[in-house]
């Protein structure tokens, strides 16, 4: 159990890192609409999930927290792919400008 939670607290740590990475990277190319509301709605989500993870494992998980966690997963996921949509859906620039 305890690498099984050490694995899924990394890929967390891995995931936070890389939504902090696109939401910098969105605020500063200067994206506006859509992308940017999603990229939002996106940070909020992967740290609401993992506040949820972290209470979960602290109340030695019982099962409506889990079921809460394992519903948080699948909502983080369907936000991430409408984040992915709306980058790609008229060709969003959202890589920072060098200057």
């Amino acid at each position: 159990h305890g690498t099984v939670q050490f694995h899924h607290r990394i890929a967390a740590y891995i995931i936070a890192a890389t939504v902090l990475l696109q939401i910098w990277t969105v605020l500063r190319s200067g994206v506006l609409g859509e992308a940017r509301i999603s990229a939002l709605v996106l940070c909020a989500a992967v740290f609401a999930q993992m506040a949820i993870g972290i209470w979960t494992l602290l109340a030695q998980v019982p099962l409506p927290l889990g079921l809460l966690h394992q519903g948080g997963g699948a909502v983080v996921l369907a936000i991430a792919v409408w984040h992915l949509y709306e980058t790609r859906r008229r060709g969003a620039q959202v890589s920072p400008s060098i200057s």
